[in-house]
């Protein structure tokens, strides 16, 4: 999902916005609080969102790279720049969960404190084994039987290698480029049909396959988007705006982890082809500047929610363990156990969300502030360094100059 929209020319803001809201909708997923938004059946299929970022990247990564990964200092900048828009933060959430996990240990080893996991355990969610991997990016290709870690961020590393894939096609047959990633996508798409157990919903298993299936989907929408000879019609730009709206939310209701949520790229990419137009009121709707701003912090809300709701876990373990009644209960989703906050009254509950919401939000504004845009400057520039050590130097035509 870590994509930029804007380039020279074109600035996709209707769809920068619809990846803001997609961020807000995985976060109040991953909160594990029994108020009423928790039930929404929108937002308890709302994993299928990712599927969304994934076909936003190949539409905006085609717009931008189309005809610029040429040569292999090309490629090298494409692999550098992207790893910067991606890296760096995952590095800081991923170190802040550590530290969160070794506070635990250090207050297990003084009190004999327990938040009802051993720290750094094996068989455990934050174990120690699993760091390498995640910081190669490698939390998409079956190297772990579990999500670990920030396990939203097992997404931004099949993104990654999906972005790998696509410069390695163009670089190496860029006559048939679009033949050879349509073949990839296809054989990506029946291998998550085949081996995934929950419809789409696969990742750390076949994250990579889930990941080009998507892409593909986006890649072509762009290309379809930049060959069509008309934009819809201004008069019912509304109308199919809002109707593609409801059929994505009815799909998204609808489909859940079954066969069905298998078409979900197929759905998002004539969503994105439909919103890259923005000939309708809700494409204006979302160019305002609240919308644009969520848009902005996109990828900061979907790399820090997951820290966020485990500091809510956390203090919702500490507070009963204070009052002496529980405010957690377990209760099985998809076959696994799953521990919840829900001794509360329900408008209690409901401001939790709200507060979680508000706390995301904020912290991403920092960390887009503070490590985002930083790490792609820094990032870029070594790009453009390794850009212009292949480029052959210029014979001088004249007496050099003395100037800095």
């Amino acid at each position: 999902m870590a994509v930029t929209l804007r380039t020279d020319t074109i600035h996709f803001g209707a769809l920068d916005s619809w990846r803001g809201l997609c961020a807000i909708l995985v976060a109040l997923f991953h909160l594990s609080v029994l108020g009423h938004i928790h039930d929404v059946p929108l937002i308890r299929n709302a994993f299928l969102f990712v599927d969304f970022f994934f076909v936003l990247s190949g539409f905006v990564i085609t717009h931008a790279y189309l005809g610029r990964l040429n040569t292999g200092s090309e490629f090298t900048a494409f692999a550098i720049k992207r790893l910067g828009r991606i890296w760096p933060l995952h590095v800081v959430v991923l170190a802040a969960f550590v530290l969160a996990e070794a506070v635990n240990f250090a207050l297990a080893m003084a009190i004999g404190f327990k938040t009802g996991h051993a720290p750094f355990a094996a068989e455990g969610y934050r174990p120690l084994v699993a760091i390498p991997a995640q910081l190669l990016l490698l939390q998409a290709v079956n190297v772990s039987d579990k999500l670990t870690w920030n396990f939203p961020s097992w997404s931004i590393g099949a993104e990654y290698w999906t972005y790998l894939v696509f410069g390695l096609i163009a670089l190496t047959v860029p006559r048939w480029r679009t033949f050879v990633l349509a073949a990839v996508g296809l054989l990506a798409a029946a291998v998550v049909a085949s081996f995934s157990k929950h419809g789409i919903e696969t990742t750390y298993d076949f994250g990579l396959f889930r990941c080009l299936y998507g892409f593909t989907v986006g890649h072509l929408t762009y290309l379809i988007y930049r060959t069509a000879k008309a934009a819809p019609s201004r008069r019912f730009g509304t109308a199919i705006e809002v109707g593609i709206v409801a059929l994505v939310c009815g799909f998204v209701i609808a489909a859940g982890r079954g066969p069905l949520s298998l078409a979900a790229p197929l759905l998002f990419g004539l969503t994105v082809l439909i919103f890259a137009y923005e000939r309708g009121l809700v494409s204006r709707m979302l160019n305002w500047p609240v919308f644009v701003k969520l848009g902005e912090l996109s990828y900061s809300i979907y790399m820090v929610h997951a820290f966020v709701a485990l500091m809510i876990m956390t203090a919702a373990t500490i507070g009963q363990k204070l009052i002496g009644r529980p405010l957690l209960v377990e209760q099985i989703h998809d076959g696994e156990p799953v521990k919840v906050i829900a001794n509360l009254n329900v408008y209690v509950l409901d401001a939790i969300f709200v507060a979680y919401i508000g706390i995301v939000i904020g912290l991403s504004a920092l960390t887009r502030r503070l490590v985002e845009i930083p790490g792609q400057r820094l990032f870029g520039r070594w790009a453009q360094k390794a850009a212009s050590a292949a480029r052959p130097a210029a014979a001088p035509l004249g007496p050099v100059s003395q100037q800095p």
